[in-house]
């Protein structure tokens, strides 16, 4: 009772200088998937069809307009009403200067659900005609530029009972070298027709404080009650034990003696001497 009284002391010391509850991150990550694709009509016999598919290049010589195309979808677990805004924007930029121009391709548009297609149209012959203004007026004249199609998507809603707010800004960005534009891959990992993303809806719970023991994690609010419990039950068998001593003693003064000196009684036959 005694050993019970002493490891239940001590692990109620444990326990109680420490806290019973912690804050611990209950985030929960959701995905944005984009798609580009783009077309352009061109001459026969050029390409394999008539048609620039995604991932040519595109000679504005023979093509002007070029017909950009761009998905959006956010998959989450327990998605609800999700909504928000997006819109294009070409962002035609120098890499050595700095020097970028920026080209609104459609207004802001409003979607709801956690999908939505957009749709714009590039003039490039109006682009190579804008750098060659800006050469003239500047007379600068550098080797390469790059052509951007940035959607900017917006949302907010409900994910898994949470709520949220989130932004999802690719881009398709193509490299013009003064004879035709093509898709610049800046990521060799990733392919820049299919940008992804991977968001964090950030938040915190309280949660039961734990004591970590060769492996095991028992929580503190449990260690309290298994110390208490313990300790109460080894005092109430202690002050039971010595309460039964005091009623022995009291009613066979002989049986006391030899319960509390038992070790020390020798068991002795022979002749009795006075």
């Amino acid at each position: 009772l005694g050993l019970i009284a002493f490891a239940s002391l001590f692990l109620g010391i444990l326990a109680f200088t420490r806290p019973a509850t912690r804050i611990v991150p209950d985030d929960i990550s959701y995905q944005h998937f984009g798609f580009f694709n783009y077309s352009a009509r061109a001459p026969a016999g050029i390409y394999d069809s008539d048609t620039v598919s995604s991932g040519e290049p595109i000679f504005p010589n023979l093509t002007c307009n070029l017909s950009v195309h761009f998905n959006y979808t956010l998959v989450a677990d327990e998605v609800q009403d999700i909504a928000g805004t997006h819109q294009l924007t070409a962002i035609l930029a120098d890499p050595q200067s700095g020097w970028k121009r920026s080209i609104p391709l459609q207004s802001e548009t409003v979607f709801n659900g956690n999908t939505f297609d957009s749709s714009a149209p590039v003039n490039l012959c109006q682009i190579v005609t804008l750098i060659e203004s800006v050469e003239k007026e500047t007379e600068y004249y550098p080797n390469a530029y790059t052509l951007s199609i940035n959607p900017f998507v917006s949302m907010g809603g409900s994910i898994s009972g949470r709520e949220f707010q989130g932004a999802f800004q690719p881009n398709l960005t193509f490299r013009y070298d003064r004879v035709h534009f093509y898709v610049l891959k800046e990521d060799q990992e990733q392919n820049p027709l299919k940008p992804t993303e991977i968001g964090v809806a950030q938040d915190e719970i309280r949660t039961a404080n734990v004591l970590p023991f060769f492996g095991f994690e028992p929580e503190i609010p449990f260690l309290r009650f298994l110390s208490i419990s313990g300790l109460s039950l080894s005092l109430a068998g202690i002050v039971m034990l010595a309460l039964q001593l005091q009623r022995v003693s009291q009613q066979d003064q002989a049986a006391f003696v030899r319960m509390k000196y038992d070790p020390l009684v020798v068991e002795v036959e022979g002749e009795q001497l006075y």
